[in-house]
């Protein structure tokens, strides 16, 4: 199933984090995903992520994960030389 999500939690020691989906259990990341353009590195708690999700026994699982793109705010009243 694919899903759009939002990292809520992100252990950068032992490389894992979880990733808040409406209407679904949050769904667990770790060094086992398939990082698209981005790595566990450059993520962070906020980020919005696209991911590809799996049911496991120990229950959901992010199997793809891909940072989608943030847009940066126009600057305003901001004068540059």
């Amino acid at each position: 199933m694919e899903a759009t999500g939002q990292i809520t939690k992100k252990n950068n020691d032992l490389g894992y984090g979880f990733i808040s989906v409406k209407g679904h259990d949050d769904v667990f990341f770790s060094p086992k995903t398939e990082y698209i353009s981005t790595d566990f590195g450059s993520l962070s708690v906020g980020d919005k992520v696209q991911i590809i999700i799996t049911e496991t026994e120990r229950g959901l699982f992010a199997t793809s994960l891909s940072n989608i793109s943030k847009k940066q705010k126009p600057l305003t009243g901001v004068e540059l030389y």
